[in-house]
Protein backbone atom coordinates (compact mmCIF):
# COMPACT_ATOMS: atom_id res chain seq x y z
CA UNK A 1 0.00 0.00 0.00
CA UNK A 2 1.80 2.87 -0.97
CA UNK A 3 0.31 5.04 -3.77
CA UNK A 4 -3.05 6.67 -3.39
CA UNK A 5 -5.94 6.74 -5.57
CA UNK A 6 -4.88 8.38 -8.77
CA UNK A 7 -8.79 9.75 -9.31
CA UNK A 8 -8.03 11.84 -5.89
CA UNK A 9 -7.60 14.88 -7.81
CA UNK A 10 -9.85 17.25 -4.86
CA UNK A 11 -10.22 16.17 -1.82
CA UNK A 12 -11.58 19.37 -0.27
CA UNK A 13 -14.73 19.45 -2.99
CA UNK A 14 -17.72 19.20 -1.16
CA UNK A 15 -19.52 17.26 -4.23
CA UNK A 16 -18.17 13.79 -5.45
CA UNK A 17 -15.64 12.94 -8.15
CA UNK A 18 -17.86 10.93 -10.14
CA UNK A 19 -15.57 8.81 -12.50
CA UNK A 20 -19.23 6.85 -13.98
CA UNK A 21 -21.66 8.31 -13.91
CA UNK A 22 -25.22 6.70 -12.36
CA UNK A 23 -27.01 4.69 -15.61
CA UNK A 24 -29.50 1.85 -15.29
CA UNK A 25 -32.32 0.91 -17.29
CA UNK A 26 -34.96 0.18 -14.47
CA UNK A 27 -37.10 -1.19 -16.58
CA UNK A 28 -35.54 -4.06 -17.47
CA UNK A 29 -34.91 -5.64 -13.77
CA UNK A 30 -31.36 -6.83 -12.92
CA UNK A 31 -29.74 -7.42 -9.45
CA UNK A 32 -27.35 -4.44 -8.38
CA UNK A 33 -24.72 -4.38 -5.12
CA UNK A 34 -22.55 -1.72 -3.70
CA UNK A 35 -18.91 -1.86 -2.88
CA UNK A 36 -17.01 1.29 -1.07
CA UNK A 37 -13.00 0.71 0.40
CA UNK A 38 -12.75 1.97 4.26
CA UNK A 39 -10.57 4.79 4.54
CA UNK A 40 -7.51 2.93 5.68
CA UNK A 41 -8.04 0.76 2.55
CA UNK A 42 -7.86 3.81 0.09
CA UNK A 43 -5.25 2.46 -2.15
CA UNK A 44 -5.05 1.99 -5.46
CA UNK A 45 -4.11 -1.51 -5.36
CA UNK A 46 -7.44 -2.46 -3.81
CA UNK A 47 -9.54 -0.45 -5.96
CA UNK A 48 -8.28 -2.27 -9.26
CA UNK A 49 -8.31 -5.45 -7.40
CA UNK A 50 -12.13 -4.73 -6.52
CA UNK A 51 -13.09 -3.70 -10.35
CA UNK A 52 -10.87 -6.40 -11.16
CA UNK A 53 -12.96 -9.35 -9.10
CA UNK A 54 -16.56 -7.19 -10.59
CA UNK A 55 -15.66 -7.61 -14.23
CA UNK A 56 -15.96 -11.44 -14.03
CA UNK A 57 -19.54 -11.75 -12.96
CA UNK A 58 -20.75 -7.30 -13.46
CA UNK A 59 -20.77 -4.42 -15.15
CA UNK A 60 -19.98 -1.11 -13.40
CA UNK A 61 -22.90 1.30 -13.50
CA UNK A 62 -21.45 4.14 -11.31
CA UNK A 63 -18.09 5.13 -9.81
CA UNK A 64 -16.82 7.82 -8.07
CA UNK A 65 -14.42 9.12 -4.98
CA UNK A 66 -16.35 10.91 -2.00
CA UNK A 67 -14.15 12.93 -0.30
CA UNK A 68 -14.18 13.41 3.76
CA UNK A 69 -15.54 17.00 3.76
CA UNK A 70 -19.11 15.10 2.08
CA UNK A 71 -19.25 12.74 4.24
CA UNK A 72 -19.21 15.14 6.94
CA UNK A 73 -21.95 17.46 5.02
CA UNK A 74 -23.93 15.02 4.60
CA UNK A 75 -23.66 13.35 7.40
CA UNK A 76 -23.06 10.48 5.49
CA UNK A 77 -21.92 7.75 7.97
CA UNK A 78 -24.23 8.60 10.74
CA UNK A 79 -26.99 8.45 7.96
CA UNK A 80 -25.73 5.25 6.73
CA UNK A 81 -25.30 3.60 10.21
CA UNK A 82 -28.30 5.61 12.01
CA UNK A 83 -29.79 2.72 14.00
CA UNK A 84 -26.17 1.46 14.89
CA UNK A 85 -25.39 4.97 16.43
CA UNK A 86 -28.90 5.24 18.48
CA UNK A 87 -28.38 2.03 20.13
CA UNK A 88 -24.87 2.61 20.65
CA UNK A 89 -25.97 6.15 22.29
CA UNK A 90 -28.84 4.61 24.29
CA UNK A 91 -27.67 1.35 25.35
CA UNK A 92 -29.99 -0.59 27.30
CA UNK A 93 -33.23 1.80 26.83
CA UNK A 94 -33.18 0.92 23.33
CA UNK A 95 -33.07 -2.91 24.04
CA UNK A 96 -35.76 -2.57 26.55
CA UNK A 97 -38.42 -1.47 24.40
CA UNK A 98 -38.50 -4.82 22.64
CA UNK A 99 -39.10 -8.33 25.01
CA UNK A 100 -37.66 -10.09 22.33
CA UNK A 101 -34.36 -8.44 22.36
CA UNK A 102 -34.50 -8.42 26.07
CA UNK A 103 -35.21 -12.12 25.88
CA UNK A 104 -32.42 -13.39 23.80
CA UNK A 105 -29.63 -11.22 25.61
CA UNK A 106 -30.70 -12.91 28.48
CA UNK A 107 -30.83 -16.80 27.33
CA UNK A 108 -27.29 -15.86 25.73
CA UNK A 109 -25.39 -14.08 28.70
CA UNK A 110 -27.68 -15.82 31.48
CA UNK A 111 -28.02 -13.14 33.35
CA UNK A 112 -31.15 -10.80 34.54
CA UNK A 113 -31.31 -7.80 31.97
CA UNK A 114 -32.30 -5.84 34.53
CA UNK A 115 -29.13 -6.39 36.63
CA UNK A 116 -27.19 -6.38 34.12
CA UNK A 117 -24.29 -3.37 32.91
CA UNK A 118 -25.72 -3.11 29.81
CA UNK A 119 -23.83 0.52 27.81
CA UNK A 120 -23.31 2.00 24.96
CA UNK A 121 -20.36 2.32 23.83
CA UNK A 122 -19.36 6.08 23.37
CA UNK A 123 -20.50 5.46 28.14
CA UNK A 124 -17.84 1.89 27.66
CA UNK A 125 -14.60 4.40 26.23
CA UNK A 126 -15.67 7.06 29.22
CA UNK A 127 -15.86 3.62 31.80
CA UNK A 128 -13.38 1.44 30.55
CA UNK A 129 -11.09 4.33 30.05
CA UNK A 130 -9.67 3.29 27.00
CA UNK A 131 -9.67 4.61 22.93
CA UNK A 132 -12.01 4.37 20.43
CA UNK A 133 -9.55 1.89 18.80
CA UNK A 134 -8.83 0.32 21.58
CA UNK A 135 -12.53 -0.75 22.43
CA UNK A 136 -12.85 -1.87 18.70
CA UNK A 137 -9.85 -3.76 18.64
CA UNK A 138 -10.75 -5.63 22.13
CA UNK A 139 -11.58 -9.29 21.03
CA UNK A 140 -14.03 -11.59 23.32
CA UNK A 141 -14.73 -15.06 23.01
CA UNK A 142 -18.18 -16.35 21.15
CA UNK A 143 -19.70 -16.52 24.71
CA UNK A 144 -19.38 -13.17 25.43
CA UNK A 145 -20.25 -11.43 22.18
CA UNK A 146 -23.86 -11.54 20.84
CA UNK A 147 -24.47 -10.07 17.17
CA UNK A 148 -28.69 -9.97 17.05
CA UNK A 149 -30.86 -7.10 14.85
CA UNK A 150 -28.34 -5.92 13.07
CA UNK A 151 -26.57 -4.88 16.55
CA UNK A 152 -23.53 -6.23 18.81
CA UNK A 153 -23.11 -6.74 22.57
CA UNK A 154 -19.59 -7.12 23.66
CA UNK A 155 -18.92 -8.16 27.10
CA UNK A 156 -16.05 -5.97 28.75
CA UNK A 157 -15.39 -6.30 32.02
CA UNK A 158 -18.56 -6.18 33.92
CA UNK A 159 -20.16 -4.46 30.81
CA UNK A 160 -22.54 -5.24 28.04
CA UNK A 161 -21.00 -2.97 25.75
CA UNK A 162 -23.39 -2.34 22.77
CA UNK A 163 -22.21 -1.01 19.33
CA UNK A 164 -18.70 -1.13 20.21
CA UNK A 165 -17.48 0.27 16.45
CA UNK A 166 -19.04 2.73 16.23
CA UNK A 167 -16.71 5.16 17.76
CA UNK A 168 -14.13 3.97 16.39
CA UNK A 169 -16.17 4.01 12.60
CA UNK A 170 -17.11 7.86 13.05
CA UNK A 171 -13.41 8.57 14.02
CA UNK A 172 -11.98 7.52 10.91
CA UNK A 173 -14.12 9.45 8.61
CA UNK A 174 -12.44 12.83 8.62
CA UNK A 175 -12.02 15.55 6.18
CA UNK A 176 -8.77 14.19 4.67
CA UNK A 177 -10.01 10.71 3.85
CA UNK A 178 -11.61 9.69 0.37
CA UNK A 179 -13.76 6.92 -0.12
CA UNK A 180 -14.14 5.02 -3.66
CA UNK A 181 -17.28 3.83 -4.28
CA UNK A 182 -18.69 1.52 -7.40
CA UNK A 183 -22.55 0.00 -7.95
CA UNK A 184 -22.13 -3.22 -10.06
CA UNK A 185 -25.11 -4.77 -12.27
CA UNK A 186 -24.64 -8.44 -12.08
CA UNK A 187 -24.69 -9.69 -15.47
CA UNK A 188 -26.89 -12.12 -15.16
CA UNK A 189 -29.94 -12.46 -12.76
CA UNK A 190 -28.65 -15.43 -11.22
CA UNK A 191 -25.39 -14.77 -10.52
CA UNK A 192 -25.35 -14.47 -6.58
CA UNK A 193 -24.11 -11.83 -4.17
CA UNK A 194 -21.54 -14.19 -2.85
CA UNK A 195 -20.32 -15.16 -6.09
CA UNK A 196 -19.53 -11.66 -6.62
CA UNK A 197 -18.26 -10.75 -3.23
CA UNK A 198 -15.74 -13.69 -2.93
CA UNK A 199 -14.28 -12.90 -6.56
CA UNK A 200 -13.80 -9.04 -5.24
CA UNK A 201 -12.11 -10.93 -1.84
CA UNK A 202 -10.01 -13.42 -3.88
CA UNK A 203 -8.49 -10.53 -6.00
CA UNK A 204 -7.50 -8.54 -3.03
CA UNK A 205 -5.84 -11.30 -1.63
CA UNK A 206 -3.86 -12.54 -4.43
CA UNK A 207 -1.61 -8.92 -4.16
CA UNK A 208 0.43 -8.35 -1.63
CA UNK A 209 -0.01 -4.78 -2.00
CA UNK A 210 -3.77 -5.20 -1.00
CA UNK A 211 -4.38 -7.39 1.57
CA UNK A 212 -7.52 -8.33 3.17
CA UNK A 213 -6.68 -6.96 6.74
CA UNK A 214 -8.13 -9.24 8.91
CA UNK A 215 -6.85 -12.27 7.19
CA UNK A 216 -2.91 -11.25 7.78
CA UNK A 217 -3.93 -10.93 11.63
CA UNK A 218 -3.98 -13.88 14.42
CA UNK A 219 -6.43 -11.82 16.70
CA UNK A 220 -8.94 -12.25 13.78
CA UNK A 221 -8.81 -16.08 13.34
CA UNK A 222 -12.19 -16.38 14.98
CA UNK A 223 -14.24 -13.79 13.02
CA UNK A 224 -16.17 -15.52 10.30
CA UNK A 225 -14.92 -14.88 6.74
CA UNK A 226 -17.74 -12.05 6.03
CA UNK A 227 -16.94 -10.54 9.03
CA UNK A 228 -13.02 -10.56 8.35
CA UNK A 229 -13.90 -8.39 4.61
CA UNK A 230 -16.05 -6.29 6.18
CA UNK A 231 -12.54 -4.96 7.82
CA UNK A 232 -11.29 -4.10 4.49
CA UNK A 233 -14.20 -2.94 2.24
CA UNK A 234 -18.58 -2.95 2.45
CA UNK A 235 -20.42 -5.58 0.11
CA UNK A 236 -24.14 -5.14 -0.15
CA UNK A 237 -25.15 -8.90 0.78
CA UNK A 238 -28.62 -8.33 -0.42
CA UNK A 239 -31.28 -6.24 -2.38
CA UNK A 240 -32.24 -4.63 -0.04
CA UNK A 241 -29.14 -3.45 1.76
CA UNK A 242 -27.99 -2.45 -2.07
CA UNK A 243 -31.36 -0.28 -1.96
CA UNK A 244 -30.09 1.60 0.84
CA UNK A 245 -26.59 2.13 0.19
CA UNK A 246 -27.31 3.39 -3.04
CA UNK A 247 -29.35 6.24 -1.65
CA UNK A 248 -26.57 6.93 0.42
CA UNK A 249 -23.55 6.72 -1.88
CA UNK A 250 -24.51 7.38 -5.36
CA UNK A 251 -24.54 11.25 -6.08
CA UNK A 252 -26.03 12.96 -9.23
CA UNK A 253 -23.31 15.29 -10.96
CA UNK A 254 -24.69 18.30 -9.30
CA UNK A 255 -24.10 16.70 -5.68
CA UNK A 256 -27.61 15.62 -4.87
CA UNK A 257 -28.77 11.92 -3.94
CA UNK A 258 -30.67 9.79 -5.98
CA UNK A 259 -33.69 8.86 -4.85
CA UNK A 260 -35.73 5.27 -4.40
CA UNK A 261 -37.40 5.35 -7.53
CA UNK A 262 -34.35 5.66 -9.31
CA UNK A 263 -32.84 2.12 -7.75
CA UNK A 264 -33.51 -1.23 -8.78
CA UNK A 265 -35.88 -3.07 -5.78
CA UNK A 266 -36.80 0.68 -5.06
CA UNK A 267 -38.14 1.46 -8.51
CA UNK A 268 -40.75 -2.01 -7.84
CA UNK A 269 -41.68 -1.44 -4.61
CA UNK A 270 -43.14 2.09 -5.59
CA UNK A 271 -44.83 0.59 -8.55
CA UNK A 272 -46.06 -1.83 -5.94
CA UNK A 273 -47.81 0.96 -4.05
CA UNK A 274 -45.04 1.48 -0.95
CA UNK A 275 -43.83 5.20 -1.11
CA UNK A 276 -40.95 6.88 -0.15
CA UNK A 277 -41.52 7.96 3.26
CA UNK A 278 -41.93 4.39 4.33
CA UNK A 279 -38.99 3.42 2.69
CA UNK A 280 -37.02 6.26 4.59
CA UNK A 281 -38.41 5.24 7.83
CA UNK A 282 -36.71 1.69 7.57
CA UNK A 283 -33.47 2.86 6.12
CA UNK A 284 -33.45 4.59 8.89
CA UNK A 285 -34.29 2.19 11.36
CA UNK A 286 -34.60 -1.03 9.85
CA UNK A 287 -35.74 -3.18 13.34
CA UNK A 288 -39.48 -3.69 12.65
CA UNK A 289 -42.13 -6.21 12.84
CA UNK A 290 -42.91 -8.27 10.17
CA UNK A 291 -46.61 -10.57 9.60
CA UNK A 292 -45.13 -14.39 9.74
CA UNK A 293 -47.80 -16.32 8.53
CA UNK A 294 -49.87 -15.11 10.82
CA UNK A 295 -47.42 -13.87 13.30
CA UNK A 296 -45.82 -10.57 14.77
CA UNK A 297 -42.39 -10.73 14.70
CA UNK A 298 -39.50 -8.89 15.47
CA UNK A 299 -36.41 -8.34 12.65
CA UNK A 300 -33.43 -6.33 11.00
CA UNK A 301 -35.25 -6.02 7.36
CA UNK A 302 -31.89 -5.82 5.97
CA UNK A 303 -30.64 -8.82 7.80
CA UNK A 304 -33.76 -10.78 6.76
CA UNK A 305 -33.31 -9.81 3.27
CA UNK A 306 -30.20 -12.41 3.05
CA UNK A 307 -30.37 -15.24 0.40
CA UNK A 308 -33.89 -13.91 -0.47
CA UNK A 309 -34.90 -13.08 -4.36
CA UNK A 310 -36.45 -9.59 -5.79
CA UNK A 311 -39.86 -11.15 -5.32
CA UNK A 312 -39.36 -12.25 -1.87
CA UNK A 313 -37.86 -9.13 -0.75
CA UNK A 314 -40.83 -7.54 -1.75
CA UNK A 315 -42.98 -9.44 -0.14
CA UNK A 316 -40.86 -9.21 2.87
CA UNK A 317 -41.38 -5.17 2.89
CA UNK A 318 -44.90 -5.58 2.27
CA UNK A 319 -45.10 -7.69 5.44
CA UNK A 320 -44.32 -4.67 7.40
CA UNK A 321 -46.58 -4.21 10.65
CA UNK A 322 -46.53 -0.13 9.91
Amino acid sequence: MNKKNKFNSNKSSSKPDIIIEYNNDLNNFTPVTVIYVRPESNYLAYENAIIKGIHKHSDIIYMANISGILFIKDALILEHHSVQYHFAILGKSEIAKYPEMVKKFENHFNINFDKAEIIGAFDAILKLKITQEELFNTFVNNKNFLRYYGQTIKKIDNYYVVNYDIPALLKKYTPTINVFVVVAKFKKPDYSFLSLNQSISKEIMSNNKSPIIAFNNDKFNNLKWMEKVKRTYHFSNNHIMAMFDMIDFVFKSDGSHINFNETPLGHMLIKNNIDEKKLMKIKDYPIVYINQNGNKVLVNIIDEANDKDLNQCIDLIKSIIW
